[in-house]
């Protein structure tokens, strides 16, 4: 290696400054003790050079590896067939073809109920996923930097972790892609499930117990949701539009509630057409968290919107229900 050719030939020129300080001692009189003190300090000299020589060429060639490992990333990820239809549905397909598919596997369904086009887009999605692990992991090798894997996937990446791609961060973490999930989840995710209420099961609301009590349901305080809020009579139902919805937050601290909490919703997970309710996984305008949120999927036609998107205020001033036009 250069380092080696380095330290002989610095060992070599050290050798002969000695050889010449020995000769040039002897023809003017110089002790042999202070000549022996020169060459030691030389060779002294000359090793920490050759150290120096050494770590600077391990590191041009740390750095010539890594530049391999990022040309060959890129052409993959870019340039290889493979990849070009997940872009497309993590990017431009998401909301229709994919996040159904992930809101049916984190919701429980047999993957033998998935139909062949379902498969198809979760073997994708795990593809594409898989991917990034592996080029997650020769980062935390020390073959490629931070600023390699951000100057390739920084785009994708940061997709996965906007407010659309909600579902994709919770099966990331559901389905082992370990390393995926700590990079796009919001770093104050807690690991127990969230779960975003707005109507009658709200804090003050006397409804709390037919659903698995307090035990099951823990407070973490208020929260804003994203969509229009209309008011079906006893209660409300959540629907896509702009706005913001007042509510608030829980911790599932038991699995056992979900049976309940959805039966109380009338979302029944083997039976959509049946259900009154979809059960979907949001990012939180207010905290900015993901969270579990029931979304009505019944008729809205004539149905009054809550202006102020808050159903314990419904009935004060300013928060006056305005028929919606839906």
């Amino acid at each position: 290696m250069i380092s080696t050719r380095v330290l002989f030939s610095v060992i070599a020129i050290g050798a002969a400054i000695l050889l010449g300080a020995v000769s040039a001692a002897a023809h003017f009189g110089v002790s042999a003790e202070w000549v022996h003190a020169f060459g030691n300090l030389m060779m002294a000299a000359g090793t920490v050079t050759a150290a120096f020589w050494a770590v600077y060429s391990f590191r041009q060639s740390k750095r010539a590896e890594a530049a391999r490992w990022v040309k060959e990333l890129f052409a993959e990820f870019f340039f290889n067939p493979a990849f070009d239809e997940v872009r497309d549905l993590i990017e431009f397909g998401y909301e229709h073809q994919l996040k159904p598919v992930l809101h049916a596997m984190l919701l429980g369904r047999a993957l033998p109920h998935f139909t062949l086009e379902e498969r198809r887009l979760l073997k994708e999605l795990d593809n594409f996923l898989n991917y990034l692990e592996y080029v997650l992991y020769l980062e935390s090798m020390g073959h490629i930097e931070t600023a390699d894997r951000e100057a390739i996937f920084n785009y994708w990446t940061g997709v996965l972790a906007d407010d659309d791609h909600a579902a994709v961060r919770l099966y990331c973490r559901q389905y082992g892609y370990e390393r995926v999930a700590e990079l796009i989840t919001p770093a104050e995710q807690p690991d127990e499930p969230l779960l975003a209420v707005y109507g009658t099961l709200r804090e003050g609301e006397a409804t709390l117990e037919p659903v698995g009590g307090r035990a099951a349901l823990k407070l973490r305080g208020s929260c804003v949701l994203r969509g229009q809020l209309v008011d079906l009579g006893e209660y409300p139902g959540l629907i896509d539009g702009e706005g913001r919805i007042a509510g608030d937050l829980f911790a599932v601290t038991d699995a056992a509630a979900w049976a309940e909490l959805d039966a109380y919703e009338e979302f029944f997970p083997d039976d959509p057409a049946a259900s009154e309710y979809d059960r979907v996984y949001v990012r939180l305008v207010e905290p900015r968290l993901d969270a579990w949120v029931y979304r009505y999927i019944g008729p809205v036609e004539g149905a009054a919107r809550i202006a102020g998107g808050d159903w314990l205020s419904r009935g004060e001033a300013g928060q006056a229900c305005a028929r919606a036009d839906l």
